[in-house]
């Protein structure tokens, strides 16, 4: 993770390996999500993909003084390197915007298959389920939507 990103196959290499780490902070949102206190699963779940996304953002080399640096090595104009960030985390992460995403990641799951589930299963383990899945939808269409962003730099600086 602390390598800094020079080709495509170390981006490949971060994504997956944040993947045990968008893992763990799903199941963290799973388990605080059974916990029957308002507001707190959000509260979580917010601050800890927060926490996540800033770490993929400095480790794929996505925050303005990386880039700055990896434009001033190669004699680029740093705002055109800059420019090739289209997803707003890789420029900046925010809450505003970890939220958005969140909720996006709970529309997004299936309206069948959790009804199927809600008559099933107890309400504390379907919503813990609902974190977990929404959490790793979130986390990892973030994560991938950073990676491309680096492999576009990249692929502009060192072409």
């Amino acid at each position: 993770m602390a390598l800094p990103t020079l080709t495509a196959g170390l981006v490949t290499q971060k994504k997956v390996a944040f993947g045990a780490l968008v893992w763990a902070a799903a199941s963290l949102s799973g388990g605080v999500s059974a916990v029957p206190v308002p507001f707190v699963a959000s509260v979580v779940d917010s601050s800890v993909a927060v926490r996540v996304l800033c770490k993929a953002q400095a480790s794929l080399c996505l925050d303005d003084v990386s880039v700055e640096r990896l434009a001033c090595r190669r004699g680029l104009e740093p705002a055109r390197l800059k420019a090739l960030r289209v997803c707003p985390l890789s420029v900046e992460v925010t809450k505003k915007e970890v939220k958005r995403r969140l909720a996006v990641a709970e529309k997004d799951r299936s309206t069948l298959s959790s009804r199927l589930v809600q008559m099933a299963v107890p309400r504390h383990a379907l919503s813990a389920g609902r974190s977990f899945t929404t959490m790793m939808h979130a986390l990892n269409s973030a994560i991938d939507d950073m990676a491309a962003d680096a492999e576009k730099i990249l692929a502009l600086a060192f072409c």
